[in-house]
This record gives structure tokens, C-alpha cells and sequence, in this order.
């Protein structure tokens, strides 16, 4: 992690004052009694705040080679009981190799179990036994799947290229991780039409992927799929990141849950909600963010879906990725 993100979240911690955006997220993790996974996409720092407090990983996460240029989004996860966490390095310079690993809190030992040329996403299944992982593992391969078994190491390629979805060639997108219902069985995954426009939101769908059967199934036009802890809903944004719509895993009663705000609390001005919506380990409450400005700062907010109350968490350069 970056010397100055430690000294903010450091005095964050012990003084509560400093780093505003830093400091709302972390007062939001102990009001909440949160274990709260944050991600500085940027370059690919994470921090994990318990309750308030920053707990020191000491993790060397730089993906950036002079061969490479830049770093690239590669989202990390934190498994569901909030022991171990999955992340991505740089393996190997020369060639370029990113490797999937994961910590262990309490132990303070890091295990690599999987290599690629490029891992864009984790995401950690629910008994924490495996992950899924969208990779580029070969140089002609594209943008894939990968379910990995923590116990042998051993990954299985899911998707293959290309996806035929109604007449139209897909490809798994780079921009969304993966996102598991509660039994393990089922992935809500967003395929990119293939060719020209691919990088566009409306390019996007929503799929279910069968673990079992191998099949998939669309379940909306969208991007950024993410499923409720409580199993009986997926929310997903539209192309134009304008609105979050919720949906059943089989494609009923599809519901808007919230619109981006057009700048702090709708004081104007474009903010496109960016990065996968956050559940609460209950499923009844979403943390969302919206991007407003070119250094990926985002304002964060929370929806109690009981009450409707939406509540302004604080501008911040993090994106939480994951609330346990």
C-alpha cells in the first residue's frame, strides 16, 4: 500500500479529523460495526477498516512495469467472514504475469493460486472455498472466467469465447467482477457486445451463469451485476449509469432502486454511478458510488431499503468493494 493512503488511514484512525472522504467511509465502518474493503483503483492500493479502525496489511500490490505502462483496475475481494482477502500483483515483469492471492489476516501469510497476463476482477464465493476470477490468461484468449479451488489450486476456465447470446457475439467484460448468489451455484456475470462499441454501457447485459448445467441465461440490457447477500435480488445499472434497477434471478419485478444524484445530494452537474452496487451482509440496505471528476474520486452514499433514507457517506478516492 502507498506510504501517504497508511498516513491518511493511520490518522484517520487515530485522530478521526484528517482526509474528510477518508474519514466519513471510516466513521460510516464503526456506526455500521463494518468490516468495510476498500479499493484505490488508481494504483491498486486496498485497505480493510474494521469498525473504524485501519487493520495493516503490508501488501505489495503494484501491477505498474515500464514494458506495461499503467495499472489497470483489478478489483480485490474480502471473503465473506472477513478472514482472508483475495488480491492481484505482479507476478513476473518480464513477461508480464499478474498473480491472484490471498491473505490471510490472522496468520499474515500470503498463498498465490493463479497467474495470468492480466486479472481484472475477484470475486470471493460464499462458503470461501473458491473464487471467480475474470483473467486474461493467454495472449489470444480475451477476457474469461475462471473458477479457482482454494484446496488444489486448480482453475476452471467457465466461459469460452466466443458467447452466442441472441444472434449476437459477446465477450465477458473486463469492467465487472463476478457476483455469486448465496448457495454458490449461480454467477451474475455483464458480457460486452463483441466489436466496435464494446467499451460502450450500452453494449452491456446482465447474464446468470448455472455452475452445474454450464448454461446462462440474459437477465437484463446493463452493466456492474450484483447480488443480494438475501438471494432475491440482482441490482445493475443501466448503459448510461444514469439509474439502479433491481430484478429477481429470473427476470421478474424488475424495480428502480435509486438514481444518481446529478452531483452532491442533486446539486447539479453529471455523476455517473460507477463501480458494482455494495450490499449489507442483511441485503436490506446499498452502498453506491458516482464518479465526479477525471481522478476517480466518488461521492459514496447508502439506502436503508426499508425506509427509503438515502444518506451521504463523504467523497473519497476509495471505492468499497466489499461490506461484511
Amino acid at each position: 500500500m502507498n506510504a501517504w493512503l497508511i498516513a491518511a488511514l493511520l490518522m484517520v484512525a487515530e485522530t478521526g479529523g484528517a482526509f474528510h472522504g477518508v474519514a466519513r467511509l471510516a466513521g460510516f465502518s464503526k456506526v455500521a460495526k463494518a468490516k468495510v474493503l476498500a479499493y484505490f483503483n488508481n494504483d491498486n492500493d486496498l485497505a480493510l477498516v474494521v469498525e473504524g479502525r485501519l487493520v495493516p496489511l503490508g501488501l505489495d500490490t503494484q501491477l505498474w512495469t515500464p514494458d506495461s505502462c499503467c495499472a489497470h483496475r483489478a478489483t480485490p475481494s474480502l471473503s465473506r467472514d472477513g478472514s482472508r482477502v483475495a488480491f492481484v500483483h505482479l507476478a513476473s515483469a518480464r513477461p508480464h504475469r499478474e498473480a491472484v492471492a490471498v491473505f490471510d489476516i490472522a496468520s499474515q501469510t500470503q498463498t498465490d493460486v493463479f497467474t495470468g497476463r492480466a486479472v481484472w476482477g475477484i470475486s470471493w464465493s460464499p462458503e470461501g472455498g473458491r473464487l471467480a476470477v475474470v483473467a486474461d490468461r493467454e495472449a489470444d484468449a480475451g477476457h474469461n472466467v475462471y473458477l479457482i479451488d482454494l484446496a488444489s489450486k486448480s482453475a476452471r476456465l467457465l466461459t469460452h469465447r466466443p458467447l452466442d447470446l441472441e444472434g449476437l457475439s459477446y465477450t465477458i467484460s473486463d469492467y465487472a467482477p463476478p457476483s455469486w448468489n448465496p448457495s454458490g451455484t449461480e454467477l451474475a456475470l455483464e458480457f460486452r457486445r463483441a466489436g466496435p462499441g464494446a467499451n460502450n454501457g450500452n453494449a452491456g447485459v446482465i447474464v446468470v451463469w448455472d455452475l452445474t448445467s454450464d448454461h446462462f441465461r440474459k437477465l437484463a440490457d446493463g452493466v456492474d451485476p450484483s447480488w443480494s447477500p438475501a438471494g432475491d435480488r440482482i441490482a445493475f445499472f443501466d448503459g448510461k449509469r444514469e439509474n439502479c434497477f433491481s430484478v429477481k434471478p429470473d427476470g421478474a419485478e424488475k424495480n428502480l432502486l435509486f438514481s444518481a444524484t446529478r452531483g452532491f445530494l442533486g446539486a447539479g452537474g453529471g455523476a455517473p454511478l460507477f463501480f458494482p452496487v455494495v450490499w449489507s451482509p442483511d441485503g436490506g440496505t446499498v452502498l453506491w458510488h458516482e464518479w465526479v471528476d477525471a481522478d476517480l474520486r466518488t461521492e459514496i452514499y447508502r439506502k436503508d431499503l426499508k425506509t427509503g433514507k438515502v444518506r451521504h457517506i463523504g467523497l473519497s478516492e476509495l471505492q468499497v468493494v466489499d461490506w461484511r
